[in-house]
Protein backbone atom coordinates (compact mmCIF):
# COMPACT_ATOMS: atom_id res chain seq x y z
CA UNK A 1 0.00 0.00 0.00
CA UNK A 2 1.08 3.55 -0.66
CA UNK A 3 1.02 5.77 2.41
CA UNK A 4 1.26 9.52 2.75
CA UNK A 5 1.74 10.19 6.42
CA UNK A 6 -0.92 8.08 8.12
CA UNK A 7 -3.35 8.12 5.20
CA UNK A 8 -3.45 5.67 2.35
CA UNK A 9 -3.58 7.19 -1.11
CA UNK A 10 -7.12 5.86 -1.64
CA UNK A 11 -8.29 7.47 1.63
CA UNK A 12 -6.71 10.75 0.53
CA UNK A 13 -8.50 10.57 -2.83
CA UNK A 14 -11.84 9.87 -1.11
CA UNK A 15 -11.28 12.82 1.21
CA UNK A 16 -10.48 15.14 -1.71
CA UNK A 17 -13.65 14.10 -3.60
CA UNK A 18 -15.70 14.70 -0.48
CA UNK A 19 -14.03 18.08 -0.04
CA UNK A 20 -14.78 19.11 -3.65
CA UNK A 21 -18.41 17.99 -3.45
CA UNK A 22 -19.06 19.60 -0.10
CA UNK A 23 -17.52 22.88 -1.28
CA UNK A 24 -19.64 22.72 -4.43
CA UNK A 25 -22.80 22.01 -2.43
CA UNK A 26 -22.06 24.90 -0.06
CA UNK A 27 -21.56 27.17 -3.10
CA UNK A 28 -25.00 26.15 -4.39
CA UNK A 29 -26.57 26.91 -1.03
CA UNK A 30 -24.91 30.32 -0.73
CA UNK A 31 -25.66 31.24 -4.35
CA UNK A 32 -29.34 30.53 -3.67
CA UNK A 33 -29.11 33.02 -0.81
CA UNK A 34 -28.02 35.62 -3.41
CA UNK A 35 -24.47 35.95 -2.14
CA UNK A 36 -21.73 37.37 -4.36
CA UNK A 37 -18.51 35.61 -5.42
CA UNK A 38 -16.36 37.49 -2.91
CA UNK A 39 -18.72 36.74 -0.04
CA UNK A 40 -18.86 33.04 -0.87
CA UNK A 41 -15.08 32.83 -1.27
CA UNK A 42 -14.60 34.50 2.12
CA UNK A 43 -17.09 32.27 3.93
CA UNK A 44 -15.76 29.04 2.40
CA UNK A 45 -12.12 30.12 2.60
CA UNK A 46 -11.63 29.36 -1.09
CA UNK A 47 -10.26 31.47 -3.91
CA UNK A 48 -12.56 33.69 -5.96
CA UNK A 49 -11.52 31.90 -9.18
CA UNK A 50 -12.60 28.49 -7.84
CA UNK A 51 -15.88 29.87 -6.54
CA UNK A 52 -16.55 31.59 -9.87
CA UNK A 53 -15.97 28.29 -11.72
CA UNK A 54 -18.39 26.55 -9.36
CA UNK A 55 -20.98 29.29 -9.90
CA UNK A 56 -20.59 28.92 -13.68
CA UNK A 57 -21.22 25.17 -13.37
CA UNK A 58 -24.22 25.81 -11.10
CA UNK A 59 -25.72 28.28 -13.59
CA UNK A 60 -25.31 25.69 -16.35
CA UNK A 61 -26.92 23.01 -14.19
CA UNK A 62 -29.87 25.24 -13.29
CA UNK A 63 -30.65 25.81 -16.97
CA UNK A 64 -31.12 22.06 -17.62
CA UNK A 65 -34.13 20.30 -16.05
CA UNK A 66 -32.30 17.00 -15.45
CA UNK A 67 -29.14 18.56 -14.03
CA UNK A 68 -31.25 20.92 -11.91
CA UNK A 69 -33.03 17.94 -10.37
CA UNK A 70 -29.72 16.29 -9.47
CA UNK A 71 -28.41 19.57 -8.08
CA UNK A 72 -31.47 19.81 -5.82
CA UNK A 73 -30.92 16.21 -4.70
CA UNK A 74 -27.28 16.93 -3.88
CA UNK A 75 -28.37 19.83 -1.70
CA UNK A 76 -31.17 17.81 -0.10
CA UNK A 77 -28.79 14.97 0.78
CA UNK A 78 -26.27 17.43 2.16
CA UNK A 79 -28.79 19.01 4.49
CA UNK A 80 -30.46 15.79 5.67
CA UNK A 81 -27.34 13.77 6.43
CA UNK A 82 -27.48 11.19 9.22
CA UNK A 83 -23.85 12.01 10.01
CA UNK A 84 -24.52 15.58 11.13
CA UNK A 85 -21.92 17.00 13.42
CA UNK A 86 -23.00 17.05 17.02
CA UNK A 87 -22.53 20.16 19.07
CA UNK A 88 -20.18 19.48 21.95
CA UNK A 89 -21.56 20.49 25.30
CA UNK A 90 -19.00 21.45 27.86
CA UNK A 91 -19.80 22.12 31.46
CA UNK A 92 -19.45 25.78 32.29
CA UNK A 93 -17.14 26.44 35.26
Amino acid sequence: MNYIGYLTVSALIKYNWYNYLSTFARCVHLKRKDMQVGQIAFLLRRGKALVQQYLNIITECESDKNMSYHLDELIRMGTCSKDEKKVSRRANP
